[in-house]
C-alpha cells in the first residue's frame, strides 16, 4: 500500500513538472510574441513619422538646410505635426502641460523661435 502511495505521488509530483514547463513555455511564447508586435509597432511607428516629415518639408527643401531661407510652410508643416490638446485650467496642471509640449516640441523638431506660435 505505501508502494503504491509513493508511485501516485512521484506520478502527481512529474505530472505538476510537466504542466509547469508546459506553462512556462506557452508564457515564454507570449513574451515573445508580445515583443515582435511591439517591435513591429515602433518601426511602424517611426517609418510613418519619417513618411510625415517627409510630406511635410516637400520637395523644396528644410528650413534647417537652408537657414537664409524664410520659409514659412516649413514652419507650419512643423506645427501641423504638433498637436496637443488645449490647455484646460480646471483639469490640467501647467507645470505637465509644459513639459509635455516642450517634449512634443523636441521630438517634432519645432525650433525655439517658432514655439510660441
Amino acid at each position: 500500500m505505501r508502494l503504491q502511495a509513493e508511485a501516485a505521488e512521484k506520478a502527481e509530483k512529474l505530472k505538476y513538472e510537466a504542466e509547469k514547463k508546459r506553462s512556462d513555455a506557452e508564457t515564454n511564447k507570449l513574451k515573445l510574441e508580445a515583443e515582435t508586435i511591439k517591435a513591429k509597432m515602433e518601426h511602424e511607428y517611426r517609418i510613418k513619422e519619417i513618411e510625415i516629415r517627409k510630406r511635410d518639408t516637400g520637395a523644396g527643401g528644410d528650413a534647417k538646410t537652408n537657414p537664409n531661407k524664410n520659409n514659412n510652410s516649413s514652419r507650419s508643416a512643423e506645427m501641423k505635426a504638433l498637436k496637443l490638446p488645449p490647455f484646460n485650467e480646471d483639469k490640467d496642471d501647467l507645470d505637465a502641460y509644459l513639459i509635455r509640449f516642450e517634449r512634443a516640441c523636441t521630438a517634432f523638431e519645432v525650433r525655439q523661435e517658432h514655439r510660441s506660435t
